[in-house]
């Protein structure tokens, strides 16, 4: 149970069946038949059929292995202890063991990619800034409590570039423990109370962002948080 070809990493692979399309990246899902065998004795250790897994859920060797193949494919699979389980004891796989995988490739689906949103520049902007530098909108008004050192804000929030209003990341019903945010956060957040909507534009340095290249002060970070609602660490526990 030999390979033909290694690549640069030390994987040995060759060709058993060449499959068409094309090769799945390390975010994407693949569909394969494959069995696992010691190099040394061709002892069986693992066998799967239909198994569904993303190709970065994998140990690195045999994502690599993955990532050559197309779809309808079958590869022999040659990996090395180092680039494998190395000197762990995995069971039915002895430490420092060369493994030896045939893998059919069956299917893949890529991963799609998130949908590009924009804020609109007339919702970029801050109206007010607080002493300490952040700015700050209140764009829909409260009547809860607000939240203290003690609290866990629940929070919807999103994350943009105030330049372009590239969404950068955001989710929804996030607990915040003010006692762990960052100060710019936490400082934010008790402006709240819930049931408000605020905008803030806090600037790089705030949140721990290096300088640019130049020397100049990072640029500005834009939130959009909802405040849903404020409870005391002990109703969490």
């Amino acid at each position: 149970m030999t390979c033909e070809t290694v690549t640069a990493s030390g994987l040995g692979y060759t060709v058993l069946q060449t499959g068409s399309g094309d090769s799945p990246g390390p975010e994407d899902m693949v569909t394969v038949n494959y069995t696992g065998r010691l190099a040394k004795d061709g002892t069986q250790f693992d066998a799967g059929k239909g198994s569904n897994f993303p190709v970065a859920g994998v140990i690195a060797a045999f994502g690599e292995g993955l990532q050559l193949m197309k779809s309808g494919a079958t590869y022999r699979l040659c990996i090395p202890a180092a680039l494998g389980y190395g000197d762990q004891d995995k069971g039915s796989i002895p430490p420092n063991s060369d493994l030896v995988f045939e893998v059919d490739l069956t299917s893949m689906v890529k991963k799609v990619p998130p949908p590009v949103v924009i804020i609109p520049e007339t919702d970029r902007l801050c109206e007010m800034t607080t002493v300490s530098g952040i700015g700050y909108k209140e764009v829909k008004k409260g009547l809860g409590n607000s939240p203290a050192n003690e609290d866990v804000a629940l929070v919807n929030y999103t994350v943009y570039r105030p330049d372009t209003g590239l969404v950068l990341d955001g989710t929804d019903w996030m607990q915040i423990p003010l006692n762990q945010a960052s100060a710019p956060i936490a400082e934010a957040l008790k402006m709240m109370n819930i049931g408000s909507s605020f905008r803030f534009c806090i600037p790089g340095a705030m949140l721990g962002q290096p300088p640019k290249e130049d020397g100049s002060a990072p640029p500005p970070v834009n939130f959009h948080i909802d405040l849903v609602d404020v409870k005391k660490m002990s109703e969490l526990r």
